[in-house]
């Protein structure tokens, strides 16, 4: 073990554990303290910014207050003078007016008076409340609402306000005036408004028309509040002269919009700061507590700290020795995710598996391992082994880890025990045998030696556990070797040649007496190469090359079964492919090559094998020559693939033949086929089949289909239809009332034909119908008639089937008449 790791907790205990302790504690308390002071002063200020932000918002609702006091008064003194004029002189219309006006109901205090225009007052008198010289009252009397403020003994003070009235002509004919009283006795009332009874209201001309105590009344706004007041509509003055004529104190000052007044609170500075100032002496002082309780508990710690460190250390010392004896890896991870521990096995799969560092864990490792393990151990004691890489080289090493948490007095600290085993070994077994189960599966399912031979360059290599392979097939005849797939390194290539080229394993034979060829490269062909003969019922029918790295050991593997499933897939294929070609040149023998065009009529026709299956199947195609230009053409599908399904396609073409040289009728020709099928060729049962005889001489065409899809016919004027009138049974499977025909008359001009079989319009998800539109598109656009456009319509019908995988044989039939 690493001597690093096993002294780590020692060095730390050695020095003065207790000092360092205090050390970090004392700093830490300074700067918390320097920081909580700094917090606590900002948070004086803020107190006072907000005692001050209150003040001025209180004497700004103040305002508020007052104007809306006296637009409510001129608006509920308006809707009196709305009511009934009055006539000056008329003392007692006067009177009923005013009598019928309740003053209270308005908010108006005292009794109403109304003012002519020559001055005289009703009631008579009039007093304080309407008197002619008033300012509000003169206003009033020249056509404007006049407000204004008057301070009486008797009353406290009122708010006068007076508006004009007119006559039933509607001219101005007087005045009518009222009074709000202000009680200037409701300090509590100020209180909760404002939050302060000392409110001082000065009018226009800066004198007082309120004040806390009768005597300030009249006097006169101080300058300081004078001069703020002139260049705003509200502001705050600090430390400066109140109403009241004491000095320090917090002014604030609003404006009321009507009557134009202007609104001041006064409070003293030492009074607005106190509960700022109260709150910060109170948390000084829990600072001082919580600063003096944590460094006695502090150095409590750390005595407690330094005793226990020794014992643990003690401790640790005695596991380390411990674990250094056993065979299997093992580690111990802190609940702060550092190595604490680890023997030499240990050791060795973590500075692979990481960085390389002794005493922290590598990120990799922590990231793959340690927040893994964390997961699985937080649900339960202990996990499952979890595997992990030492890098994403091909050469990687892996290992299991298995995790348990570490408990103590039946609580988990957090940390984790960690046994780490290698399993490279085991995993590359585990892999190669996943990759030859896989390449085995796609053995059985190729069909051709190329797709075999593509499957073996993909995947042998993973399998066997080497780095190349190679694959070499044997002439039938001479049986030497030729190299038909590996992948595209040169040197690979080449050293293969060199194998092949030498005398004892130029050919199969030679290879197989020798059973396994071993050869080591040199040089620029670093590998150690196994050839494998590969035989298959009693013949060789090639070989295999597998390439390692000089560095890598061969995993023990069954060469020879595996070669000998590599030769039974070739022979398979390679016999499929001979049947396949046996089939498709019987199936070409068979088809009737489409006779010479002429004046009236050409004919083109076209085939094409499946590209998924090797064996062909049983579609086939006819144009017989019933004399002249009339030809039978016939198109159909016999059930099957291979050369059972080729043979049965050529009986079924020659019975056509024959019956139709005795009876061209299509019907005739099908039910004849009928019998034929059911008592000599039971392999061509269910075979579908479509005749359509084409009479030129007489304009006319006759078809008859047995359970295949319908032809296409393109008319002159271009419409393509369906000939589909009457769908009978497959042969074999004669209708009740006997096989039937439908004759269809041709119009004057160039009608084109195509009969084909089901490859050209199944395809898998795409309903049948969809295929034969797809195939009248293309016919709807082929307007052009002459004997090379006959082919290219051909071959624009064959298009379709190219892109998407063709399950079944395709064969077409494609005639154009002239009539």
């Amino acid at each position: 073990m690493d001597r690093r790791l096993r002294t780590r907790s020692g060095d730390a205990i050695r020095g003065n554990l207790g000092l360092r302790i205090m050390a970090g504690v004392t700093i830490a308390l300074s700067l918390f303290t320097g920081f909580a002071v700094w917090s606590l002063r900002a948070n004086l200020e803020t107190g006072r910014r907000e005692a001050r932000s209150a003040q001025l918002r209180s004497v700004r609702a103040a305002a508020t207050l007052v104007s809306n006091l006296v637009g409510t008064a001129r608006q509920e003194l308006r809707t009196m003078a709305s009511m009934p004029s009055v006539v000056a002189g008329d003392e007692a219309g006067i009177a009923s007016y005013l009598a019928s006006l309740d003053p209270t109901e308005f908010g108006f205090t005292g009794e109403l008076r109304w003012v002519s225009l020559d001055g005289a007052s009703a009631p008579e008198g009039g007093g304080t409340t309407a008197r002619p010289d008033r300012v509000d009252v003169r206003a009033a009397l020249n056509g404007s609402v006049g407000v204004e403020a008057v301070w009486g003994r008797d009353a406290g003070y009122l708010l006068n306000v007076a508006i004009p009235t007119l006559d039933a002509l509607g001219r101005r004919n007087g005045a009518l005036a009222g009074s709000v009283r202000l009680s200037i006795d409701d300090a509590v009332l100020l209180r909760r408004l404002f939050g302060t009874s000392e409110v001082t209201v000065y009018d226009r001309d800066g004198r007082t028309v309120f004040a806390p105590g009768p005597a300030r009344l009249g006097t006169l706004m101080p300058s300081s509040i004078r001069s703020a007041a002139r260049n705003h509509d509200d502001g705050l003055l600090d430390e400066t002269v109140g109403p009241s004529g004491a000095t320090d104190r917090v002014v604030a000052f609003a404006k009321a919009t009507v009557p134009g007044w202007t609104m001041v609170i006064e409070v003293p500075r030492d009074r607005l700061d106190r509960p700022a100032i109260d709150q910060f002496r109170r948390s000084l002082i829990v600072l001082g507590v919580l600063v003096a309780a944590t460094l006695a508990a502090a150095v409590g710690a750390a005595v407690s700290l330094d005793r226990a460190r020794r014992r643990l250390s003690q401790g640790r010392a005695q596991l380390a020795a411990v674990i250094d004896q056993l065979p299997a890896g093992v580690a111990v991870v802190d609940h702060d995710d550092r190595l604490m521990m680890a023997n030499d096995p240990a050791q060795r799969a973590l500075e692979l598996i990481g960085d390389g560092s002794p005493v922290v864990l590598g990120a990799s490792l922590a990231d793959r391992i340690v927040s893994t393990l964390r997961t699985a151990t937080e649900r339960d004691e202990s996990s499952g082994a979890l595997e992990v890489t030492s890098s994403d080289a091909p050469n990687a090493r892996y290992f299991a880890v298995r995790a348990r948490r570490v408990v103590s007095g039946g609580r988990s600290d957090g940390g984790i025990v960690a046994m780490v085993a290698e399993t490279t070994a085991a995993r590359s077994a585990e892999l190669r045998r996943v990759a030859m189960a896989a390449l085995v599966t796609a053995l059985a399912a190729a069909e051709s030696t190329d797709q075999i031979l593509e499957q073996i360059v993909a995947r042998a290599a993973e399998a066997l556990g080497a780095s190349r392979v190679a694959v070499l097939l044997a002439d039938p005849a001479s049986g030497a070797l030729d190299i038909e797939a590996t992948d595209d390194d040169p040197r690979w290539v080449e050293w293969i040649s060199r194998i092949v080229d030498s005398p004892t394993t130029s050919t199969a034979a030679e290879v197989a007496a020798r059973h396994v060829v071993e050869v080591t490269g040199v040089g620029e062909h670093p590998w150690r190469t196994t050839m494998l003969p590969l035989p298959s019922a009693g013949r060789v029918v090639g070989a295999m090359a597998i390439g390692y790295d000089l560095d890598v050991e061969t995993p023990p593997l069954d060469l020879g079964g595996f070669a000998a499933q590599v030769a039974l897939a070739l022979d398979r294929a390679r016999r499929r492919e001979i049947e396949h070609d046996v089939s498709l040149t019987l199936q070409r023998t068979l088809l009737t090559v489409a006779p010479t065009p002429s004046v009236q009529l050409s004919v083109a026709t076209r085939y094409r094998p499946s590209a998924e299956q090797l064996l062909v199947g049983g579609d086939f195609f006819d144009v017989i020559d019933l004399g002249g230009a009339d030809r039978l053409v016939v198109i159909g599908d016999v059930v099957g693939h291979g050369l059972a399904a080729a043979a049965t396609m050529g009986q079924v073409k020659v019975a056509i033949r024959a019956f139709a040289l005795e009876d061209p009728s299509p019907s005739s020709v099908l039910s004849r086929l009928d019998e034929f099928v059911t008592s000599q060729l039971e392999s061509a049962r269910y075979t579908t089949a479509v005749l359509v005889e084409i009479s030129v001489s007489t304009g006319r065409l006759r078809y008859a289909i047995a359970g295949h899809p319908p032809p296409l016919m393109r008319r002159p004027d271009g419409q393509v239809v369906r000939l589909n009138a009457r769908r009978e049974p497959l042969l074999g499977l004669p209708p009740l009332g006997g096989r039937g025909e439908t004759e269809v008359v041709l119009e004057p001009g160039t009608t084109a034909l195509c009969l084909y079989t089901d490859g050209l319009i199944e395809e898998p998800s795409v309903p049948i119908d969809e295929g034969i539109d797809a195939v009248a598109a293309v016919l709807a656009a082929r307007s052009d008639t002459s004997d090379a456009a006959v082919e290219a319509s051909a071959d624009a019908v064959m298009d379709l089937s190219r892109g998407r995988p063709r399950r079944d044989d395709i064969a077409l039939v494609y005639a154009v008449v002239r009539v």
